[in-house]
């Protein structure tokens, strides 16, 4: 799951954004926003069911779970970014391992 979330964060960069906001949880919601558009266009580039599991699968995610997620197929890209099996396959810690910085709070 590296080398594409380091493609895909290319598009959508955090790098050294700073938030003038003192409100804590408007960083947090952008940081899972961008990781849920992130999740949104690797669900998009995958294309049909069966490179979906078999990339899921790749990202160690156990083979049940992996089935329940991408048998869901009337649901679209956005709402299959937050589904649980994304959600696990795709977390903060992936993100975070393949480079992507999160979005951090002036003070004051």
């Amino acid at each position: 799951p590296g080398p594409q979330i380091c493609r895909l964060s290319h598009r959508i960069t955090t790098r050294n954004v700073q938030l003038e906001s003192s409100d804590q949880a408007l960083g947090m919601r952008r940081n899972r926003w961008v990781r849920r558009r992130l999740r949104n266009l690797l669900w998009s580039q995958w294309r049909n069911n069966w490179r979906r599991a078999d990339e899921m699968l790749k990202a160690g995610l156990e083979r049940h779970v992996v089935f329940r997620t991408v048998k869901q197929r009337w649901r679209g890209p956005w709402a299959m970014s937050n589904s649980h099996g994304m959600k696990m396959a795709f977390g903060p810690k992936n993100f975070r391992e393949a480079g992507l910085h999160e979005l951090t709070i002036r003070a004051g």
